[in-house]
């Protein structure tokens, strides 16, 4: 079975590399989108595009929040850094990201790292454990430590400019 994957990185030039790799090998990835930015990738994930994101710590406005729709919408994330930038591990570390290949990484290594993700998540669904910007761990639920979370309705009413509401 092949996992459909997405990928969400600023401007790396090993992007397309890694992308025709993967889409040349027998990885059983393929590649079915680019995001080009977190937007991009919220809406592909959003109309349930992908199974699993590759992701580089560069990308703007990349914080815990995606990465919790990220988990609750069950999507993997392995993040992608170039070789020897450990800030940028560091980073999706800090972040919560537990899978984290470098960009010299072969097609098989980034296989099994989408693999061990989306077998860690099917574990704990919409769980996300990081590390706090103290190096403590903590855990939340859906990326959203120490909220109460319940269930509930949301009704929205709109109209033109000047309609009763």
């Amino acid at each position: 079975m092949t996992v459909a994957v997405l990928t969400a990185v600023t401007g790396a030039g090993w992007e397309s590399r890694l992308v025709a790799a993967l889409e040349n090998g027998d990885s059983g990835l393929a590649v079915v989108r680019r995001c080009v930015d977190v937007a991009d990738l919220l809406a592909a994930v959003a109309t349930g595009h992908g199974r699993a994101v590759l992701l580089s710590a560069d990308l703007r406005r990349l914080d815990r929040e995606v990465l919790g729709r990220l988990a609750a919408s069950q999507v993997a994330v392995v993040g992608v850094v170039p070789v020897g930038d450990e800030q940028s591990e560091r980073r999706m570390r800090q972040l919560g990201v537990g899978h984290v290949v470098t960009a010299e990484a072969t097609t098989g290594e980034v296989s099994a790292a989408v693999h061990r993700a989306i077998e860690k998540m099917s574990d704990r669904p919409g769980h996300v454990v990081g590390t706090s910007d103290d190096g403590d761990q903590e855990e939340s639920v859906n990326g959203l430590a120490g909220l109460q979370t319940t269930v509930g309705r949301l009704v929205a009413v709109w109209g033109p400019t000047g309609a009763p509401g």
